[in-house]
């Protein structure tokens, strides 16, 4: 064989290798997600005896937390959160009571919103957001459909006026609610109702309760129950079908489904002999998380935000081939012109 053919075939070799170990490079970057550092998922048990857990993913279960907490006298607990102006965390029962969590897993009522808000006919609460402003957005329902509440949690009064959640001229059963802290959207979470919208995720205009119906995300496999942005980005869903798993997405990227991921029952620790269950999710961020936004950005989206909505990134396997390919061809056609000149 030439000394052409030889490196020719020596330069084949090396990029067939380094587009493989790209591949392979852009395959593994498409892995589970885990928890942002200084970041807790936590979440209160569905069914008696209520506890108040941390879910631990390295070990695939539910840890009570602290380890003494006495069942809680929540009835039903819909939605929960940590008010970081405050330190205090939050549930909201199906009944729309207000709820206090301490440190010791102690749960106290604070606010009855059925007779605080004077919003009269108000009859169950299906979701929370805190807005570590000392407010909250609730999801109430009365018997003419679902309304948006914006809560002052230092009086259990109303602020402003409830809007009427809405997808065009249906009533949505809205059972999660959550805010976006990298693009600042709001986000809920649906499940079937008697005007059977779809259930799936949304985008929400929280000033006026309409849902985007272009945001829509299908979940095929179950309702979310609960809905919890972590500081990246990523959605965690409590997710019931026909088990219940704790389950994360990436709504940002081109194809969300390809991206869920499920992480199992995440059943309690201790052995409780009860069924796991969680309609309360929410993240706690530790002392040593990074920094989060803490103003809205401006209307005009930047080239960051629009290459997050799209999802577009170069694998970095991928461009390291791109690159030997380039560098490789360019030094077969110098050797072959050199090789050209010199045989005239």
């Amino acid at each position: 064989m030439s000394f052409t053919k030889r490196l020719l075939v020596s330069l084949l070799s090396l990029v067939v290798t380094f587009l493989v170990a790209g591949i392979t490079a852009s395959s593994a970057s498409a892995t589970t997600p885990t928890i942002p550092a200084g970041q807790e998922l936590r979440g209160m048990t569905e069914w008696a005896p209520k506890y108040p857990v941390v879910f631990d993913f390295s070990s695939g279960a539910a840890v009570v937390l602290p380890a003494t907490a006495p069942a809680s006298a929540v009835d039903w607990p819909e939605g929960g959160g940590l008010d970081s102006s405050t330190g205090k965390t939050w549930l909201i029962s199906d009944g729309c009571t207000l709820w206090n969590i301490d440190s010791q897993g102690v749960t106290t009522l604070v606010w009855d919103l059925t007779s605080t808000t004077s919003f009269t006919g108000l009859n169950s609460c299906d979701s929370l957001f805190i807005n570590n402003d000392s407010t909250a957005f609730i999801n109430g329902r009365k018997s003419d459909g679902g309304f948006l509440l914006h809560i002052d949690l230092a009086t259990g009064m109303t602020i402003g006026n409830p809007v009427h959640a809405r997808l065009g001229n249906v009533d949505p059963l809205i059972s999660g609610l959550s805010k976006n802290p990298v693009t600042h959207d709001y986000w809920v979470s649906t499940v079937p109702s008697s005007d059977q919208i779809p259930r799936g995720l949304y985008r929400i205009n929280i000033a006026t309760g309409e849902l985007d119906g272009a945001s829509y995300i299908a979940i095929p496999s179950g309702d979310a129950w609960d809905i919890a942005f972590d500081s990246s980005g990523t959605l965690w869903m409590a997710l019931w079908g026909q088990t219940f798993s704790i389950s994360s997405i990436d709504i940002a990227a081109n194809n969300p489904i390809s991206t869920l991921n499920s992480f199992g029952p995440m059943n309690l620790a201790s052995g409780e002999t009860i069924s796991a269950g969680y309609d309360s999710i929410w993240f706690v961020t530790t002392s040593d998380s990074p920094t989060l936004p803490t103003t809205d950005p401006t209307q005009t989206p930047s080239l960051t935000s629009n290459l997050a909505q799209t999802g577009a990134n170069v694998p970095s396997g991928l461009t390291a081939s791109g690159v030997l390919i380039l560098a490789g061809l360019a030094l077969l056609s110098i050797y072959l012109l050199r090789a050209r000149r010199t045989r005239k």
